[in-house]
């Protein structure tokens, strides 16, 4: 008896080239795989934008950012360093570069340095990531036209003691450099300035409503509260705090995408450790009010662990969001104007069973727990469709969501490995490090430090895009 090879390809149990090879099942409708070529791959260090020695030297002992833009050409990132040799001092800096429109060439920038009193000790983990854009070309809600804000908060010293810091700046279309920046050094942590529990900064507003920034974390007897900040073109201010639980130190927030020109109002989600065998999960709207919703299990009732949070959003509309549980299939949708569900809480909706096993296969890392929106989500014949994106098996998967007007939620296909025909991984695996450029947006950008240097890399994804008849 003659034993079949099967050739798998990144999707479990069909072939890598969408044949029937080897007694491999043909690859589903639903999943397609293709090349894409790279455009530029730059390497600097970062006294070659401005950055002093002291920053430079000690570049890449620190913290990343994910990179940020406020056009198709115009982006940055940032990177928290620690220089104990020379300066003893905490540097942030603000990156900033450009992306040729048609081309893919890379242009350095002028980047920008703020620092702290003395000392390079750190305490924790921070909270940083992509901040408010405004894509307008008028100011919005204190927010600069054109512009795109980074900001990084994290338990640190300053002056001999630790305090919880925040730092921020943003960069615009004008120039490829850093318009603003700066840090407030606040206290140690408190009510006011928790410590970043799962360090993550999430929004709200920023279009009709006020922007803020909030950040969900323990005060000095690990109870676990949400602070909120307004937005500021420099570091965001203290602006309110509400105590979430009396329980335990664990707890966290959750960012919701958007594309960064889309130009709706932010909002968000977080979880918390609720009694000694549940987390609980809450809302923040888009006004920036804070609603705790339930337990876990409260919401989702077939989630089997209740200490566990395997929940992603997907922002199907400006008035429409869904939250869906990654293990269980059911769903929840959300006006991200309100602070609850538009389903009862308790009684989800539930993904059908061939599509939550398409689902299941190409799931949201368990770290991110959220994939990055390719285009504005659209709506046509009252479907709404979103296409996200993210790292995948050392490729670039690209997904299609829809929606229809009764809330049945589905992924209709799924995209994978871009390296068929030349072998490899595509670099810049970290979070939301990778960005958009390109006069149709099919330039995929990505940064990540090596060592002391940053290294950008540009990729053509035009045939990969027109193929899932994404424009």
């Amino acid at each position: 008896m003659t034993q079949t090879t099967t050739k798998l390809s990144t999707l479990t149990g069909f072939s890598g080239q969408g044949t029937a090879t080897g007694g491999a099942v043909n690859l589903p409708s639903y999943g397609a795989e293709a090349d894409f070529d790279i455009l530029d791959d730059q390497l600097w260090v970062l006294k070659d934008e401005g950055a002093n020695q002291y920053v430079n030297d000690q570049a890449g002992h620190g913290h990343e950012h994910s990179i940020v833009q406020c056009s198709n050409e115009q982006f940055a990132t940032a990177w928290r360093s620690n220089n104990s040799n020379q300066s003893n001092r905490i540097y942030w800096t603000i990156i900033p570069f450009q992306v040729d429109l048609n081309t893919g060439a890379v242009t350095k920038g002028v980047c920008s340095t703020a620092e702290n009193s003395s000392s390079t000790s750190v305490s924790t983990t921070f909270g940083c990531g992509p901040g408010h854009t405004n894509p307008t070309s008028a100011t919005v809600q204190n927010i600069p036209a054109n512009s795109a804000h980074l900001n990084l908060y994290g338990r640190m010293h300053w002056s001999g003691s630790y305090n919880c810091m925040n730092w921020g700046g943003y960069i615009n279309t004008a120039s490829n450099s850093v318009q603003s920046m700066g840090r407030n050094s606040n206290s140690d942590y408190s009510a006011s300035y928790p410590h970043p529990s799962s360090g993550t900064w999430v929004m709200s507003g920023g279009k009709t409503h006020t922007a803020y920034y909030h950040m969900v974390g323990y005060q000095q007897n690990s109870y676990i509260y949400q602070t909120r900040f307004e937005y500021a073109s420099a570091a965001p201010n203290y602006n309110t705090n509400n105590q979430l639980s009396t329980y335990t130190s664990s707890g966290g927030a959750y960012p919701v995408p958007q594309t960064w020109d889309c130009g709706w109002d932010h909002h968000a989600g977080y979880w918390h450790h609720n009694t000694g065998s549940d987390y609980s999960f809450g809302l923040i709207s888009a006004t920036g009010d804070v609603n705790n919703i339930n337990t876990m299990q409260g919401c989702w009732p077939k989630q089997w662990n209740r200490t566990s949070y395997p929940i992603t959003p997907f922002r199907m509309a400006e008035d429409k969001t869904v939250w869906m549980n990654n293990d269980t299939g059911e769903y929840y949708t959300q006006d991200p104007s309100a602070t609850s569900f538009q389903q009862s809480t308790g009684s989800p909706l539930q993904m059908d069973a061939a599509n939550f096993k398409r689902y299941k296969e190409v799931t949201p890392s368990s770290w991110n727990k959220y994939e990055k929106p390719i285009r504005s989500p659209q709506t046509q014949n009252a479907k709404k469709t979103l296409y996200t994106s993210q790292w995948w098996k050392d490729g670039f998967m690209v997904k299609k969501y829809t929606l229809d007007d009764s809330n049945v939620f589905e992924m209709e296909y799924a995209y994978a490995n871009p390296y068929i025909a030349k072998p490899g991984s595509l670099p810049g695996n970290n979070s939301f490090g990778y960005g958009w450029a390109g006069t149709n947006n099919n330039i995929l950008v990505t940064a990540e430090r090596q060592n002391h240097k940053i290294r950008v890399r540009t990729y053509d994804l035009s045939k990969m895009f027109i193929s899932m008849g994404i424009d």
